[in-house]
């Protein structure tokens, strides 16, 4: 049986089950990072002391018309050092955010809504991420150094839900959805009133997945295999020639080859039968 399963497309399968996400590797990618196409809003809030109480001192979107200036880059004040090498780091510009609570826009054409989204940001001092009109992640304490390494991340699935949370202080399920077009990045950034200037670097990775269903469950294969190794056993316990057997792996695994997908855990069921013969 060859080992031999090299593809064109590889896709990679998160989950066995109905709605199977698989990532497309080579697909389209997307990158955003904070550089100086971003705009600053001419609308500023009071961002009060110390840590950011979210509550005493809310965040108000402004309306796009307002998002008019400009940023500051680099960074020539406050955490200086820390957010412009950590701006960086992450591939992007640091944008200076000034003290209060300052908005900053930026915007994105997708083809697909079957994508997924990995986002980092770096932070003096804290920030908010918000999603075509929605929040889906805050970072509003100090206490994890949101400006270091590693930074502030989440992962947003196709599905809407996110993972791969680190030093988010809260997430928030993204409901809204990305869209075909134009899409919508608004960073919420605060810093104390009447501190320093502060600022962000910010990096978000799109993806394009495919969810298998329907005639692509998994699940059929994975019987197929149940029943390949109960007639292998039945075989080897009557001391019969499996020769059929092996022909019924072998033609399982060139079936599942032929889908272009990476079945690496399925397929090494295939050979630890295989072993038995």
């Amino acid at each position: 049986m060859s080992t031999n399963r090299r593809h064109s497309k590889m896709l990679v399968i998160t989950s066995l089950s109905f709605a199977t996400v698989l990532i497309v590797a080579g697909a389209s990618a997307q990158v955003v990072v904070s550089d100086p196409t971003w705009l600053r809003s001419s609308s500023v809030d009071p961002g009060g002391p110390g840590v950011w109480d979210i509550d005493a001192f809310p965040y108000s979107l402004p309306a796009p018309g307002t998002f008019t200036i400009p940023p500051t880059i680099p960074l020539g004040c406050g955490a200086a050092t820390e957010v412009n090498n950590a701006a960086a780091a992450l591939g992007g510009s640091p944008i200076q955010s000034l003290d209060n609570i300052r908005y900053f826009r930026q915007t994105f054409s997708l083809t697909t809504t079957s994508v997924r989204a990995r986002i980092q940001a770096a932070v003096d001092n804290n920030c908010v991420v918000v999603l075509n009109g929605q929040e889906v992640g805050r970072e509003l304490d100090f206490n994890a150094d949101p400006w270091s390494d590693p930074y502030p991340e989440l992962t947003i699935e196709a599905d809407g839900s996110i993972t791969g949370v680190n030093k988010f202080d809260e997430t928030t399920p993204f409901t809204t959805g990305f869209v075909v077009g134009v899409n919508e990045i608004i960073m919420v950034v605060r810093n104390t009133t009447g501190g320093d200037c502060g600022g962000f670097g910010f990096r978000m990775e799109i993806e394009e997945v495919a969810v298998m269903g329907g005639d692509c469950d998994l699940q059929p294969a994975l019987d197929a295999i149940d029943a390949v190794e109960a007639k292998l056993d039945a075989n080897l316990d009557a001391n019969v020639s499996s020769r059929a057997s092996q022909a019924s792996v072998d033609a399982l695994e060139v079936k599942l080859d032929t889908l272009d997908v990476d079945f690496t855990p399925v397929l090494a069921g295939v050979d630890a039968l295989e072993a038995k013969l």
